[in-house]
């Protein structure tokens, strides 16, 4: 009820801002749900973006059931946001942006954190995904920024803004950044992030863009906004690039310090939706490239990130809030939202990806991907460096320029065991439909 309260009332006020001379304020959205079925699935979550898992490095789908029903987002994660504009002196114009992503089947706000709570929690022999995400119960969960612009000097933003690495691949996955049939675009760590998901959005953070001749300049830095410790979550992110009528090529870089990453904790009656928090240092690039002839269009890219030992111990830093939860050091090793400091080897992952898609009439387009996800023994898997591989076709139909249909498929392959068991391979089936508005 209060979230509802906040949304409507700034909606009002947004109005008002309508009314205004020289000044402009659009609401928008995206309705995206795909009756899906999965071979080997945990039950769907109702808050969880993407409703199922269907990128997952663990042997725990062994045994399971297939998944047939609804989920959310099959190519975008339904949202709903308002944007606007206001002409101030000098060539400078005001802006804004507050967007928010929902579960449509179900109506529930997007919640990362409760899925991957519950999920992890859960004493059924078949939980609900428990995946991470940056979408974790915010008003605003996917974005949510104030800032300057102007067409000389570029535009400066202030608030919750996307990592540089999500501008790059935003762009440049053959996929669209589809949450069905990409990793790219069903994992932040990979879609962007270059560390871990809950990257892929920073807040209380500072973001520059510009594009001058054809040549993109971005800059991010994120404040940590922690009293005593003012490098504890803080970080910063890079990203230059070339784009032409027909060619593109694009590079990122971002770094980090002491930044939380969730993780399930450890099931309690008393309070089954705690989660754990644990502290990395992060390090990683991204480069991409793309080709444009008339209907085809061809993608490919390269990035690799590491999940480095904290700068800071647990013990040191006390306690954090992040997500609705506050993390707290504990020498319980069954403490609830426990917050502990990453102290081993770098664990070291990369990916890279190539496809497509082509126009085959005025309406109809196929697209069609490989990925290749490679681990190194530290990131969690028992026989040293492994690959995942992930092969995708979509055909999509444009309807009208607001609404297309479409029908995908992924399939996945893993070369590695984990706890001598090995990985099941998944496929994903999915048609859907999509309104933009």
């Amino acid at each position: 009820m209060k979230k509802s309260l906040i949304a409507l009332g700034v909606l009002a006020a947004l109005a008002n801002v309508a009314r205004a001379e020289d000044a402009s304020v659009q609401l928008y959205g995206i309705l995206d749900l795909a009756v899906a079925t999965q071979n080997q699935s945990k039950s769907a979550s109702d808050s969880f973006p993407v409703s199922i898992d269907n990128n997952s490095t663990s042997n725990n789908f062994n045994g399971l059931g297939s998944f047939t029903g609804m989920t959310n987002g099959g190519l975008s994660d339904s949202r709903w946001g308002i944007q606007g504009k206001y002409a101030l002196d000098n060539g400078l114009t005001a802006t804004f942006q507050l967007e928010s992503g929902f579960n449509l089947p179900t109506g529930q706000s997007n919640n990362g954190a409760l899925s991957q709570a519950i999920g992890k929690n859960s004493s059924s022999a078949n939980p609900i995904t428990n995946v991470d995400s940056s979408l974790s119960g915010q008003l605003f969960n996917r974005t949510a920024h104030v800032g300057l612009m102007s067409k000389e000097l570029g535009s400066i933003d202030f608030g919750r803004n996307y990592g540089v690495g999500y501008d790059v691949i935003g762009g440049y996955d053959p996929q669209k950044g589809s949450q069905l049939f990409s990793p790219l675009g069903f994992s932040g760590s990979e879609g962007g992030a270059l560390g871990y998901t809950e990257l892929l959005r920073n807040d209380n953070s500072v973001k520059y863009s510009n594009k001058i001749n054809g040549v993109t300049l971005r800059a991010i830095y994120k404040f940590g906004n922690q009293a005593g410790k003012n490098t504890v979550g803080s970080g910063y992110g890079v990203n230059v690039g070339y784009e032409t009528g027909m060619f593109g090529v694009q590079a990122a870089y971002s770094a980090y310090t002491d930044a939380l990453a969730t993780s399930g904790a450890v099931y309690s009656a008393t309070n089954p939706q705690g989660v754990a928090g644990t502290l990395y240092n992060t390090e990683g690039y991204v480069v991409a490239a793309k080709y444009t002839n008339k209907a085809l269009n061809l993608k490919a890219g390269y990035e690799q990130y590491k999940r480095k030992a904290a700068s800071d111990s647990a013990a040191s830093i006390g306690s954090l809030s992040e997500f609705g939860y506050t993390f707290a050091y504990s020498t319980s090793s069954t403490a609830l939202n426990n917050l502990t400091a990453y102290t081993g080897v770098d664990k070291v992952y990369t990916l890279y990806w190539v496809g497509g898609d082509y126009m085959v009439t005025d309406k109809l387009n196929v697209a069609m991907a490989y990925y290749n996800v490679g681990y190194n023994a530290a990131a969690g898997v028992s026989n040293g460096t492994a690959t995942q591989n992930f092969y995708s076709a979509v055909l999509d139909y444009n309807l009208s320029k607001k609404t297309d249909t479409y029908a995908g498929v992924m399939y996945q392959t893993d070369s590695f065991q984990t706890a001598g068991v090995a990985n099941p391979t998944i496929t994903t089936f999915a048609v859907g439909l999509r309104h933009k508005f």
